[in-house]
């Protein structure tokens, strides 16, 4: 998104234009109440990560046919897919795009 290897400095998403200048910053303030210390904290990010893959998981405990946790690297994620989705599977591939790692 800042077109660089590097993480973001404080600085360059304060003044990212994305939606509005600023936008970004607000946006990751609020949603993971970072500050310019704690912002490349990645403790912080992960423990939002996890907390919200557990919430999901709760929520969807008493109906888990309605739910579907794909690990995309998987031959047969697709074949799993097409038969949650009640679609025919017929040896598709599971695509992947902006591939950056091997």
């Amino acid at each position: 998104m800042f077109g660089t290897a590097e993480p973001p400095t404080v600085d360059q998403v304060k003044s990212s234009r994305y939606v509005a200048e600023g936008w970004m910053w607000r946006l990751v303030q609020n949603v993971y109440g970072v500050d310019e210390v704690s912002f490349l904290d990645s403790s912080i990010y992960k423990a939002h990560y996890e907390d919200h893959n557990k919430r999901v998981l709760e929520y969807f405990r008493r109906g888990p046919a309605d739910l579907l946790v794909l690990n995309l690297v998987e031959p047969l994620s697709m074949k799993s897919l097409c038969e949650f989705l009640e679609i025919k599977y017929a040896g598709q591939v599971m695509p992947h795009k902006n591939k950056s790692r091997d």
